[in-house]
């Protein structure tokens, strides 16, 4: 509670120019702590102006080996002594000579050598530890882990001779075992205390931490920063978002099935061969032969009453659709039934094998065995509800980044509820309007709903479809029990951004 308390104060007041403020030091702009071989910290330079990061008159400085437990900091470098961990998996570095950093651009370091770099990402650092480290760096060759799950990363400057040195940035995730505080340390101002400095969950494998803004979350007085910051204040978790090293494209990686997508880079297992689409079927002229086919199920009736068949509707990614009519063997009773229920919005895409027919001038397709139709891919328009009917509180948890709607993104979110509650969800505005509804459903028992999709998370639009101004909202969760009369409300901030 005290991290949402904190976000809401300081959203509030710096809401008015989110996205408006140009950081004029350098930054970092992405961290990659996990696999190993992908471990890489990048620095931006936002200013006009290139960066030596050293010049002869002074040098930067990059670390993560801070140690509370034996009171060893960076900022001791000043006397010589106490300044980094010394244990097996961290470092610290002084920056090579005129190492630059150009205007509106990016210096990456891999946490390893340029060939375990490459070997993931496929492109060469700028810089890595290997290279920077001679033999009197403090850094371990050995360490197959340097950025481990709950770590500061501290950026700095020392001229050589001044009794303190000046942050530059300062990262902070997993928990805050490892934060920095330099209040009462003679020549600094207090930092941010550290049961209020905010930090980043821990990234799991093939993600990395993004900057989503430049520091227009910090205070930019009174503080210890190269530019008078305190760079302990940053609220991490507005600045930040975790998002996918590379953008993972599920699919098939088979070249020889029909379904092929030449832009996957992980297989879902899903290949198949089909022998015609839905709309070469009935835009053809060609009838009695077989085809495998692939569609999303739109409907369902049954005209057996009638002496007629079952019809599934079945339509293809172009809008072309075709009447999948079975004769012989039952579909609700049949391993697919499930998919049919009128009140699942769970959408299924098949895979079906049956013959071409036509019946009253429009095309059919004929599936004789309930073996000769499958699931192919699942969607969940309005969330995947997973049921857990232990649940006696209602939750909302919305992703902890900055949402730009201008942008076209959208914000994931799931919420949790008890068994037999209507589930309302809106947004409203930091005074109590309402913008837009994005739930509003009874389900009889308990559980959690995901809302990651394209077509079941926010778009950052309001009822009318308008994009809402950037400012701070309120992601409201309502859980009414009928039965009982109890209701429960639980509340998350969203902060909307403009992209300039």
């Amino acid at each position: 509670m005290k991290n949402i308390i904190y976000y809401l104060s300081l959203s509030l007041g710096l809401v008015s120019y989110i996205f408006s403020h140009t950081a004029d030091h350098l930054i970092f702009s992405k961290i990659c702590i996990a696999p190993n071989a992908a471990q890489m910290v990048q620095i931006y330079n936002p200013t006009p102006d290139a960066v030596n990061l050293n010049d002869g008159s002074g040098s930067y400085y990059l670390t993560d080996g801070a140690n509370p437990s034996t009171n060893k900091y960076y900022y001791n470098i000043t006397s010589g002594e106490n300044f980094w961990s010394e244990t097996t998996s961290d470092f610290f570095i002084e920056f090579p000579e005129n190492t630059i950093i150009e205007s509106d651009s990016y210096l990456t370091i891999s946490m390893h050598d340029s060939e375990i770099y490459n070997g993931y990402y496929d492109s060469s650092p700028d810089l890595s530890l290997y290279e920077i480290a001679g033999e009197d760096s403090y850094y371990n060759f050995e360490a197959i882990s340097v950025l481990g799950p709950s770590e500061s990363l501290i950026l700095f400057f020392w001229d050589g001779s001044s009794s303190t040195v000046k942050d530059v940035d300062y990262f902070l995730w997993g928990n805050n075992t490892y934060a920095i505080d330099k209040s009462g340390v003679d020549g600094y101002f207090p930092d941010t205390p550290v049961d209020l400095q905010t930090y980043i969950e821990e990234a799991d494998e093939n993600f990395s931490y993004s900057r989503v803004s430049n520091e227009e979350f910090e205070e930019n007085t009174n503080g210890n920063g190269i530019t008078g910051h305190d760079e302990t204040s940053e609220n991490l978790s507005l600045s930040w978002e975790i998002i996918e090293t590379f953008e993972i494209i599920l699919g098939c990686t088979n070249s020889t099935s029909t379904n092929y997508n030449s832009e996957a880079n992980v297989d879902d297992g899903s290949c198949f061969t089909t022998t015609h689409t839905i709309g070469q079927i009935v835009t053809g002229a060609e009838i009695g032969f077989s085809a495998t086919i692939l569609g999303t199920v739109k409907s369902f009736a049954d005209i057996r009453p009638s002496n007629g068949p079952q019809v599934i509707v079945l339509e293809d990614d172009n809008g072309y659709q075709i009447d999948a009519v079975v004769w012989d063997w039952d579909v609700l009773l049949s391993g697919i039934g499930y998919m049919f229920d009128p009140y699942n919005p769970t959408r299924y895409v098949v895979g079906a094998v049956g013959s071409v027919d036509i019946y009253n001038n429009s095309f059919q397709f004929e599936i004789s065995s309930e073996n000769n139709i499958f699931l192919y891919d699942t969607f969940y328009p309005q969330g995947n509800f997973i049921e857990d009917s232990s649940i006696v509180n209602a939750e909302i948890v919305t992703a902890p980044f900055v949402l730009i709607p201008t942008l076209g993104e959208r914000l994931d979110f799931h919420y949790s509820f008890p068994s037999n509650s209507r589930v309302v969800v809106r947004i409203l505005d930091l005074n109590g309007l309402f913008i837009t509804s994005l739930v509003d459903r009874y389900y009889q028992a308990g559980g959690k709903v995901e809302r990651y999709e394209d077509t079941s998370d926010w778009d950052g639009r309001d009822h009318l479809g308008q994009i809402v101004p950037p400012g701070t909202y309120l992601i409201h969760l309502e859980a009414s029990n009928f039965q009982t009369g109890k209701t429960m409300v639980d509340v998350a901030p969203v902060v909307v951004g403009v992209h300039h």
